[in-house]
Parts: C-alpha cells; sequence; structure tokens
C-alpha cells in the first residue's frame, strides 16, 4: 500500500476509535453519576444523552490539552495501540478505581 493510502486507512481508524471513545466515555459518565453522585447529594440520575452533553461540555472546557501520545517513528499497529490505549482503556481503568472509591464510601 501507498504511503497516502496507509495515511487515509489511519486517519478512517483514527476516526472511528475516536467516535466509540467519546461513546463509552459518554457510558462512563452515566456509570460513575450513577455510583457516586446519585447516593451521594440524593441527585436524580442523568440519561446518556444529558452524558454525552457533559462529555461535550468537559472537552470544551479542556480544550487546551494536547495530549501527544504517539511518537512519529512508530509503526501503524504501535500507533492504533497507543490509541487505543490513550482513548478507551484509560478512562475505563479510571472508572474502575472510581467504582471501588464508590464501594468504599458509600
Amino acid at each position: 500500500m501507498s504511503t497516502s493510502g496507509q495515511k487515509v486507512v489511519t486517519l478512517i481508524l483514527l476516526f472511528i476509535m475516536a467516535v466509540v471513545a467519546f461513546l463509552l466515555k459518554a457510558y462512563y459518565v452515566t456509570l460513575a453519576w450513577k455510583w457516586l453522585i446519585v447516593p451521594l447529594f440524593e441527585l436524580a440520575q442523568i440519561s446518556y444523552h444529558q452524558a454525552v452533553a457533559v462529555v461535550l461540555l468537559s472537552g470544551l472546557l479542556r480544550a487546551g490539552f494536547q495530549g501527544n501520545y504517539v511518537s512519529e517513528d512508530k509503526t501503524l499497529q504501535d500507533k492504533l495501540i497507543s490509541y487505543f490505549a490513550a482513548a478507551i482503556l484509560g478512562p475505563a481503568l479510571g472508572l474502575a478505581v472510581l467504582r471501588i472509591i464508590a464501594w468504599i464510601i458509600v
């Protein structure tokens, strides 16, 4: 495959991974809200659509943060693994820690 074709495939895969990561983050927000905010502050649960809005708002508020997770000399497979780890596994591990904290507090 040519270099330009490889770049197009990489961009498409990164876009798909970004969409999946965004949707998962919204789901994580609904779970975190249900596990912590509802029991601690006795507030109502939020819907998935409200969680999407919270994720969008938090992204806008921290728009200045630019993470550089991947160096330029890595292969395509290494880049995809690094982006996957940063976009999906990081929030998932954070949610697991949050669940343990909620279990201890509540």
